[in-house]
C-alpha cells in the first residue's frame, strides 16, 4: 500500500511540473548589442623623486639636500648618525623638510626658511640670498 501511495505522489509531481507554461520559464538574459567594457582603471598622478636621507661624507650625519620651489636651497641634519628625514609635500611639490634622530632635530619651511633646530641639529641655505 505504502508503494501505491508514493507512485500516486510521484505522478502528482510529475504531471504538475510538465503543466507549467513555457511563459514561465525563466529564459537567459540577451546580450547587450555592444560588448561591455570595465571601466578603465583610474590613473594616480606619478610621484615626484625626493632626495633620501644621506650620510654626509664630511660629518657622518644623517642629512638631506633640497631645492624648494623658488630655487632656494636647503641643508638640514640630524647632527648624528642615526634618525632620519623627512620631506613636506603639497600637491607634489617640496614645502620643507625636517630631520630628526629623536634629541637632535632641524626643521625647514620654503615659505621662510630655517626654523628650529634642537641639540646638534642643523639648517644651513645652501646658496647666498639675492
Amino acid at each position: 500500500m505504502n508503494k501505491l501511495v508514493w507512485a500516486a505522489v510521484l505522478s502528482s509531481i510529475a504531471s504538475i511540473g510538465s503543466s507549467v507554461p513555457p511563459s514561465l520559464a525563466q529564459e537567459l538574459p540577451s546580450q547587450p548589442a555592444t560588448p561591455v567594457r570595465p571601466p578603465s582603471p583610474v590613473k594616480l598622478p606619478t610621484n615626484p623623486k625626493f632626495p633620501t636621507t644621506t650620510i654626509d661624507p664630511e660629518t657622518n650625519y644623517r642629512s638631506i639636500a633640497i631645492t624648494c620651489g623658488n630655487k632656494v636651497s636647503y641643508k638640514l641634519t640630524t647632527g648624528s648618525s642615526e634618525g632620519a628625514c623627512k620631506l613636506f609635500v603639497d600637491h607634489g611639490k617640496v614645502t620643507g623638510a625636517f630631520c630628526t634622530d629623536g634629541a637632535n632635530s632641524a626643521l625647514q619651511a620654503c615659505s621662510i626658511g630655517c626654523q628650529e633646530t634642537t641639540g646638534s641639529g642643523g639648517c644651513t641655505r645652501q646658496d647666498q640670498a639675492p
